[in-house]
């Protein structure tokens, strides 16, 4: 232990050990306020580690939400889901739900604002239905085609309606 301690160790480096947790945060340079600028921040952070969800062949228990606020008073919240996905939609709604209740309930503007996927297990664990559900079946196609087209021409290629950029947007008056 004392070796340990002055930094001398032989042990071989475990650079693949088995993941625990993927997360996304963003840092905002000035406190934030504004719900849909929040909502659609937090939209791409679900959307970010979603996708990496998916390409590891992995599906998620539990979100958690990190929020900072502007006196670096830090929450943390999480919600376990009735099932393990990797699907944006879930996901999303989940760290919807808890960014509205505690958003509501603490209040303030926002320094920073985390989404963590934890309970990890391989996709293909867990019970397997007969029939599986049409609703999520047609989401798993969404998310495969948006992942598809995102590697092939970027992150900015295709956005979901919340996370477009409100100056881009065209009115339809």
């Amino acid at each position: 232990m004392r070796r340990r301690a002055h930094g001398q160790d032989d042990r071989p480096v475990e650079p693949d050990r088995e993941r625990k947790s993927l997360s996304s945060e963003q840092t905002f340079a000035t406190d934030l306020r504004e719900e849909s600028i929040l909502s659609s921040v937090l939209l791409e952070e679900v959307e970010e580690v979603a996708e990496r969800l998916r390409r590891h062949g992995l599906k998620a228990r539990t979100i958690t939400l990190k929020l900072r606020y502007g006196d670096f008073r830090t929450v943390t919240r999480s919600e376990t889901l009735k099932e393990a996905t990797n699907l944006t939609k879930p996901l999303w709604e989940a760290a919807e739900r808890v960014f509205r209740k505690w958003q509501m309930r603490s209040g303030g503007p926002l320094r920073l604002l985390g989404f963590a996927a934890s309970g990890l297990e391989p996709e293909h664990a867990g019970q397997q239905w007969l029939f599986p559900d049409p609703e999520q079946e047609k989401l798993k196609r969404l998310d495969d085609i948006v992942d598809k087209i995102r590697d092939r021409y970027g992150k900015g290629a295709v956005r979901r309606g919340l996370t477009a950029d409100p100056d881009t947007r065209e009115s339809t008056d």
